[in-house]
């Protein structure tokens, strides 16, 4: 997933380190994605969400730069800044994760397109101006789905055997 995220990203001026994508937002801040996986991706059920967060450039924070030379910190630790998962500045108003089956080429694509819609129509605002678009209402009703087809996946397979 992240392999096709990056492409999309980095169009929109992110830069990819590792698991995150960070964009300058002058004059002061750092915006940042991170694309967390779920910890069971392996079972082959795949789910994500995106972090989104806003930072102060570390440059012009004073504090942070005595830490930095004590070494008590890095540079891009995330440490004071404003974090917050998509599901909650979309419609869901909740945690949500984005979910395919890795074989399946069609449901990938489709929910890359739906994880970066939810970017562009609310990330994005979000990350530039800590705003939360108007009128996206409270409706779960995407939330639930995801929830049920990941509990249909889990009730399909096999149980391990009891142990007395």
């Amino acid at each position: 997933m992240r392999r096709l995220f990056a492409p999309r990203l980095e169009a929109l001026g992110f830069t990819r380190k590792g698991v995150r994508y960070f964009r300058p937002s002058p004059p002061w801040l750092m915006q940042a994605i991170e694309l967390q996986q779920d910890k069971y991706n392996g079972s082959g059920f795949c789910r994500f969400t995106l972090n989104l967060r806003r930072m102060l450039v570390p440059a012009i924070r004073p504090a942070r730069m005595v830490e930095l030379a004590l070494g008590r910190k890095t540079p891009f630790s995330f440490d004071d800044t404003n974090t917050v998962r998509i599901g909650d500045i979309t419609e869901i108003r909740g945690d949500y994760w984005y979910d395919y089956l890795p074989d399946d080429a069609a449901g990938i694509e489709a929910t890359l397109n739906e994880a970066l819609g939810d970017l562009e129509r609310y990330g994005l605002l979000w990350l530039r101006w800590n705003l939360v678009r108007v009128g996206r209402g409270h409706d779960r009703s995407r939330a639930e789905a995801a929830e049920a087809r990941f509990r249909a996946y889990v009730a399909r397979l096999p149980q391990a055997d009891e142990q007395p």
